[in-house]
């Protein structure tokens, strides 16, 4: 066992802390949040099969996550250097154990305020949507640097008593770190499809450090203007990335 210094121990654990809100908020299970294509799911479209007890719904939002999970942080594991030097199969890899996952248009509700979200046009929410939706997987770019062989795996599920509320407590597991646990808060749609719509660490929530900055970037200004502002830090990662391993034409370049 290597010799860690207690200098060490806190730059290990503040670059962990830093990839948490970048890669767990992102793919969490993002790569980290790791769930299989839903249309991969074979109760997808099964009405035959709808619960209706905390006891059953906690089952099945455990069974879902914790096969897509484990299959994300694989595919992770085997495929990370190669991910770090092709944009273009991450990407891929994003929309595979990532896309389907999130909910985005929830988390764009939390971060700018249920009363803010009803009054936006349909074109102005799936913009906003998407910018967030963009941002995310940005993060998820940011934090892949920071990778070095972590696993992850479901620890843990609650669900409310309505059953439509819980949350996916995940483990992440680390070299030469005591395990770290995040939260995912999660919300079940009809079919009993579960999405996640925030991610908490270390008891501080993603949509929680974000949405001051957001709500005053809208009352100054404007959605349109917060839409611009993520979009504009978007455009200038991406294409900064694929200059660099240069790629041109394929998403996310």
């Amino acid at each position: 066992m290597p010799c860690v210094t207690r200098y060490n121990q806190y730059s290990i654990f503040s670059v962990v802390t830093e990839m948490l809100w970048t890669l767990l908020r992102a793919f969490t299970a993002l790569a980290i949040l790791n769930t299989l294509m839903w249309s991969s799911l074979t109760f997808a479209n099964d009405s035959s099969r709808l619960l209706g007890t905390p006891v059953e719904w906690m089952a099945e939002l455990e069974r879902q996550y914790s096969a897509s999970v484990s299959a994300a942080s694989a595919d992770l594991l085997a495929n990370a250097d190669r991910f770090k030097a092709d944009p273009v199969a991450y990407n891929r890899y994003l929309n595979t154990h990532m896309a389907s996952l999130w909910d985005t248009s929830s988390t764009a509700r939390a971060l700018i305020g249920k009363s803010v979200y009803a009054d936006l046009s349909t074109s102005q929410a799936q913009a906003l949507a998407l910018s967030v939706e963009t941002t995310l997987r940005r993060y998820a770019f940011e934090g892949l640097r920071y990778y070095d062989d972590q696993t992850f795996a479901v620890h843990d599920v609650l669900v409310n008593k309505r059953g439509n509320r819980g949350w996916v407590q995940l483990v992440l597991r680390s070299k030469y770190l005591p395990d770290l646990y995040l939260d995912l808060m999660v919300k079940r749609l009809d079919g009993d499809r579960w999405v996640t719509i925030d991610v908490r660490v270390k008891g501080i929530t993603y949509v929680g450090v974000k949405k001051n900055g957001f709500r005053e970037l809208i009352e100054k200004e404007s959605v349109t203007a917060l839409i611009a502002s993520l979009d504009s830090k978007n455009v200038q990662y991406f294409s900064n990335l694929c200059i660099k391993s240069d790629v041109i034409g394929e998403p996310p370049c």
